[in-house]
């Protein structure tokens, strides 16, 4: 994330929308709280979803700043807590993970998608290994709990 001033990272939830958090550097990386969109949103954070591919854009590739900010309606909690306006993003998916990074501090280039593709890889690696430990305590209680109901360990006092 050296390169960029922002990233939105989500996971699809049980109804299709993407939740998640944007993370910023202001001297120190800051998170925000959790920002959802909805699945029938044309936020720019859905785009590597509908063309199954990268995709990235630059405001200079536009007439007028307008011009970008009309194709691209970015949501406004996203843009609000960033605080700054966005001249450029790369967005990709993989599986239920979404990265959309703003404003890369050069021109984005196709090591930028090896980048963000080994960022997502990592972030999914990460919600993956997160899931599991949260199952394998959920199965560790229900045992306990049997064991405790069953009248196993005597009374506890």
């Amino acid at each position: 994330m050296n390169n960029y001033q922002g990233v939105f990272i989500t996971r699809i939830d049980s109804e299709g929308n993407l939740s998640g958090y944007v993370f910023k550097k202001n001297g120190e990386p800051r998170r925000s709280g959790t920002i959802q969109i909805a699945k029938d949103s044309y936020a720019p954070v859905f785009l590597s979803r509908r063309e199954e591919t990268v995709i990235s854009d630059n405001i200079d590739n536009y007439a007028t700043p307008d011009a970008f900010n009309k194709k691209y309606t970015f949501d406004e909690r996203v843009r609000s807590f960033l605080k700054m306006p966005i001249r450029n993003f790369i967005n990709y998916h993989a599986g239920d993970v979404s990265i959309i990074a703003f404003n890369s501090m050069r021109t984005l280039t196709d090591q930028e998608t090896i980048f963000i593709e080994v960022l997502l890889n990592t972030t999914r690696t990460i919600v993956a290994l997160a899931d599991l430990a949260r199952e394998n305590e959920e199965q560790f209680l229900q045992k306990v709990m049997r064991r405790f109901g069953d009248g196993r360990f005597g009374d506890v006092h």
